[in-house]
Order: C-alpha cells, then structure tokens, then sequence
C-alpha cells in the first residue's frame, strides 16, 4: 500500500518538507504531493513495458527472482 498520503498528513513531515504559510502552518505543495503519487503508477507502467518482452523471450522465474531480490534489499535499507 503507498504510504504517501499517510505521511503527508503527519505534523513532522509537514515541517520538514512543507513550507510555512502565514499563519505559521506547514503545508507540502500539491505539485509534490502530485508528483509523489504519481510516481508509483509511472514505476508500474515502465515496469510493465519491461517486463512483457522478457516474458516472451525467458520464463517467469528468473523474473521473479529478480524482483523479490530487489524488494529484500529495499526492505533491508
């Protein structure tokens, strides 16, 4: 599940990546906030379009390999 909208709504997110408007409130930009959401269906469409012409040339199980290496060392980190 993306996380984005959960984190944008805390305090502490908002003082650190917000800015400060007149009346002393932290609000993140909507151009950020776009951009972050956007961010998760462009990673999945490239992903796709990757991934499609490998599955007619190779089977699936390198693939997956590849991909649950990749996600282990992002949840390590």
């Amino acid at each position: 599940m993306f996380a984005g909208g959960q984190l944008a709504a805390l305090d502490e997110f908002k003082r650190e990546f917000g800015v400060v408007q007149v009346d002393g409130k932290y609000i993140v930009p909507a151009r950020y906030l776009s951009a972050w959401a956007s961010i998760g269906p462009a990673c999945d469409l490239v992903a796709a379009l990757i991934a499609a012409p490998l599955l007619e040339q190779y089977v699936r199980k390198p693939q997956v390999l590849v991909v649950a290496s990749t996600s282990t060392v992002g949840v390590l980190l």
